[in-house]
C-alpha cells in the first residue's frame, strides 16, 4: 500500500454506519457483539476497572484460545511472592515489582522479562497479547507497560497508561507524595523525565498542552490504549468498517489518541482504494454511482488528520521508524 496522505479530522460521532448502501459487505459488516464486548469495558465506572481483566479481554478477541480466567490466575500468582513481604508503602511495592519482573532471582526463575529484539515494535501482533508475553517473557511496548500497569493495580499502586508517537509507557504516582513518575518498562521500569521523553521522541511543548502525548490518562483512557490493539487486528483482516467503528467507539472516551485517529485515516484510505476511486482528486472525477462514497471517506481523512495534526501528530517517516527501534533498544541495552 502506498503511503497516504492523510489530510483529515476526526468527527468523533460519524460512524460508519450510514454507508451501509455503499460499501461491499465484506469490508463494511460490523459485528456488533464484538464492538459490544470493547463498550463493556469502558462503561465500568473509573474506580472498578480491572486493566488486567480489560487486556485479557482484548487479547481474546485477537486469539480466542486465550482463556481468561486461567490468565488471571496467572497473574495473581505472579504478585504472591510481592504481597508476601507485606510491603508498607507505594513506593516499596512500586520496586518490588520492577525487581521481581527484571531482575534475575529465584522468584522469577531467574529468567527476567526482556525487550524483544527481534520484533521492537510488535510488528507481529501475537506479540502484543500477555500471554504471549508471560509464555516467552519479550516483549513491546504494548505488553511491556501493560503487564506492569495489570500487576501494579492489582497490588493497589496508582498506574496508568501514557503516550510517545509510537509508544506506550507507564505513569506512576506515589499516594504519600502526590509526586507522579513516567516508568520506562522497556528499560527496567526506571523513571524517565518528561525532557529525556521530550528529546527522544521529538514532542513539541504544544503537543504535551494539547494533551496529545505524555499525560497522564485516567483508567477508562488506558482502557482506550489496551483496545487501541484490536484496530491493528482488524487493519490486518481487512475489517475496516469494523475498525472505523471500533475506533469511533474509543474516541469517544478517549478523543485525544493520536494512533487512533491515524488508524481510522488509514482505514478510510484503505476503503477508497477498495473502491477503486483514490486515484481521483475530486469528487466529479469519480463515475457517478461512487461519488458520495468518495466525498465521505476523503472528508474523514480530511477531518481525522488534521485533528491529529492540531494533537501535536506529525507523519512518520522510515528513518523515524528506525530512529525509534534504535532508541528504545539502545536503552534496553544499557539496562541489561
Amino acid at each position: 500500500m502506498h503511503f497516504f496522505r492523510l489530510n483529515f479530522l476526526i468527527c468523533i460521532f460519524l460512524g460508519s454506519t450510514s454507508l451501509v448502501w455503499a460499501v461491499p459487505a465484506s469490508l463494511h459488516n460490523i459485528d456488533q457483539t464484538e464492538l459490544n464486548r470493547v463498550k463493556a469495558l469502558l462503561d465500568v465506572p473509573e474506580d472498578k476497572i480491572s486493566f488486567a481483566y480489560s487486556k485479557l479481554v482484548v487479547d481474546q478477541m485477537i486469539d480466542p484460545s486465550i482463556n481468561i480466567f486461567k490468565e488471571m490466575r496467572r497473574l495473581k500468582d505472579m504478585i504472591k511472592p510481592i504481597t508476601a513481604l507485606n510491603l508498607e508503602t507505594s513506593m516499596q511495592k512500586k520496586n518490588a515489582l520492577r525487581e521481581y519482573l527484571y531482575d534475575a532471582g529465584a522468584w522469577n526463575d531467574f529468567k527476567p522479562f526482556r525487550y524483544d529484539f527481534n520484533d521492537p515494535k510488535g510488528t507481529k501482533l501475537k506479540n502484543k497479547l500477555l500471554s504471549t508475553y508471560m509464555d516467552t517473557r519479550k516483549g513491546n511496548c504494548i505488553s511491556m507497560p501493560f503487564l506492569f500497569i495489570a500487576l501494579g493495580q492489582m497490588l493497589g499502586l496508582d498506574v496508568g497508561a501514557s503516550t510517545a508517537p509510537l509508544h506506550v509507557f507507564v505513569k506512576y504516582t506515589n499516594d504519600a507524595t502526590g509526586m507522579t513518575y513516567n516508568l520506562e518498562t522497556t528499560s527496567g521500569a526506571h523513571p524517565s523525565r518528561d525532557v529525556w521523553l521530550k528529546q527522544e521522541f521529538a514532542i513539541t511543548d504544544a503537543a504535551i498542552q494539547k494533551g496529545g502525548y505524555l499525560a497522564k490518562l485516567t483508567n477508562k483512557e488506558t482502557v482506550a490504549v489496551i483496545a487501541n490493539t484490536l484496530l491493528q487486528h482488524y487493519d490486518e483482516q481487512k475489517r475496516y468498517g469494523q475498525l472505523i467503528a471500533t475506533a469511533d467507539l474509543l474516541l469517544a472516551y478517549y478523543p485525544k489518541y493520536i494512533n487512533t485517529l491515524i488508524y481510522r485515516a488509514k482505514a478510510s484510505q484503505s476503503l477508497l482504494i477498495a473502491h477503486e476511486i483514490w486515484r481521483y482528486q475530486h469528487s466529479d472525477q469519480a463515475p457517478p454511482h461512487k461519488r458520495k462514497i468518495f466525498s465521505h471517506f476523503l472528508k474523514q481523512m480530511n477531518v481525522s488528520e488534521n485533528r491529529a495534526r492540531q494533537l501535536g501528530w506529525l507523519p512518520h517517516t522510515p528513518q523515524d521508524n528506525a530512529d525509534y527501534v534504535k532508541m528504545v533498544s539502545n536503552a534496553a541495552k544499557q539496562y541489561q
